[in-house]
């Protein structure tokens, strides 16, 4: 039996090799803060501060544990938070396009409606 700070020694019939334990990867901080930034928007609605910015900096995430996935991990936070920014993203100027619409109808209808309503007066009818 191996003693404190010693490595067990090799099966028998085995070359006398030892292959220490894979190291564990260290999440990117990168795919942390792009998750947070999404849980954030869908939390608090701001998607301009944070679901846009969760995108970006989830696909910087992304890129860098591409280049070294030995040594980083946390792609899935990373993917999920580049997902939830798109979707809150996309809900939002959705929500923003049927709001300017609602204000705006009105306003063309009343000022079309100001334009008939002027021009059949002066005609006369």
């Amino acid at each position: 039996m191996p003693g404190i700070g010693q490595l067990p020694a090799p099966p028998q019939g085995q070359p006398g090799y030892y292959y220490p334990p894979p190291m564990k990867q260290k999440d990117e901080t990168l795919a942390l803060v792009s998750l947070l930034l999404a849980v954030a928007s869908w939390i608090f609605g701001m998607t301009i501060f944070t679901a846009i910015p969760a995108v970006v900096v989830g696909i910087m995430a992304r890129r860098r544990i591409k280049q070294d996935p030995e040594h980083y991990g946390g792609d899935g936070m990373a993917l999920g938070g580049i997902v939830m920014g798109i979707v809150m993203t996309v809900l939002f100027t959705g929500i923003a396009v049927v709001w300017l619409l609602a204000m705006l109808v009105p306003l063309l209808m009343g000022i079309i409606m100001a334009i008939v309503g002027v021009g059949a007066s002066a005609a006369g009818v």
